[in-house]
């Protein structure tokens, strides 16, 4: 029988992670102004350029949070499995 062995720490610590490298992938989405770049229609496509950019960082990010969630979830749920199973166990076993 194969067995699983999950350390629910490290799941919290690799969620820890995740935000930290999120917080510092979100500081990465300030943009310059490029109305100053003198041609408004360059300006402008520099500007439409650099907000598609942001956006998709910016749903890297969130992913990455998610991502980080996800993993303290698991880390959750696996605890209270295993507190369950370990009642039933001992409730089998008589040892109430």
């Amino acid at each position: 029988m194969r067995s699983l062995t999950v350390i629910t720490d490290t799941l919290r610590r690799a969620a820890g992670s995740l935000d930290l490298t999120a917080r510092a992938a979100e500081a990465e989405t300030a943009v310059a102004d490029a109305r100053q770049l003198g041609h408004g229609q360059l300006g402008q496509a520099v500007d439409a350029f650099m907000q598609a950019m942001t956006g998709g960082w910016t749903e890297a990010t969130a992913q990455v949070d998610d991502t980080a969630a996800g993993l303290r979830e698991s880390a959750g749920l696996y605890e209270r499995v295993e507190e369950g199973s370990d009642a039933t166990i001992r409730a089998l076993a008589g040892d109430t």
